[in-house]
């Protein structure tokens, strides 16, 4: 940290803007995913969807938060569009909205695996769980809630419209918000350039670019 005298007050100066990360990558032959293996059944009809990997280890450095890992996630980044857009919550969100609105369903579907054992601090493994024990009280909530009315309605007390109505626009937008939160939980890395197959740029603190020099 940097203290700097202005006016006879010290400023602190803190090292943390983030900065665009190129990654060289390469091509990945495993097909243990439910998506890898459709492609690999039919590689004309899916020439343009890669599985791919860093060709360098990451460093044991968040690249949010620059700070030293505690753990790793191993799940993969999706790319969504032709411009292999990183599928973000925000993104599914925007698409979902502007589906409803247009009427017409974009391209959603994931044409890019970008796989590594990405390095989480204990920032984010906290913000990750408290994410997920968030989406998994909505579920349970919810669930709840179905059951209580399937026994009302199995009971009579409860009419057939009421309760598909309940389904639909009551239980709907909390389905949605838990595998936002879900989406969000797994989230460790923003990647703003995917350059398939041999280059992603992402986002990271420059603690983690300095790792790459060790």
């Amino acid at each position: 940290m940097i203290r700097k005298k202005v006016s006879g007050r010290p400023v602190r100066h803190r090292s943390n803007n983030h900065v665009p990360v190129t990654i060289e990558l390469h091509l990945r032959n495993v097909t243990e995913n439910v998506l890898e293996r459709k492609w690999a059944r039919d590689p004309q009809r899916w020439h343009d969807r890669y599985s791919l990997r860093p060709s360098v280890a990451l460093p044991n450095v968040c690249a949010q938060h620059g700070r030293p890992s505690v753990t790793t996630c191993a799940r993969p980044i999706e790319f969504q569009g032709d411009g292999y857009e990183q599928s973000t919550p925000t993104r599914v969100a925007t698409d979902l909205v502007r589906a409803i609105a247009t009427k017409q369903r974009g391209e959603t579907g994931t044409r890019a695996l970008l796989w590594a054992d990405w390095p989480v601090c204990i920032r984010c493994r906290l913000r990750s769980r408290v994410q997920r024990g968030v989406a998994i009280l909505i579920m349970l909530a919810v669930l709840a809630d179905i059951t209580r009315r399937i026994i009302d309605y199995s009971g009579g007390t409860t009419d057939v419209v009421a309760f598909i109505g309940f389904l639909i626009v009551i239980s709907s937008p909390f389905v949605l918000l838990a595998s936002l939160l879900l989406k969000a939980a797994d989230t460790f890395v923003r990647c703003t350039n995917l350059a398939v197959p041999h280059q992603a740029t992402i986002v990271a603190h420059p603690r983690f670019e300095a790792g790459f020099d060790r």
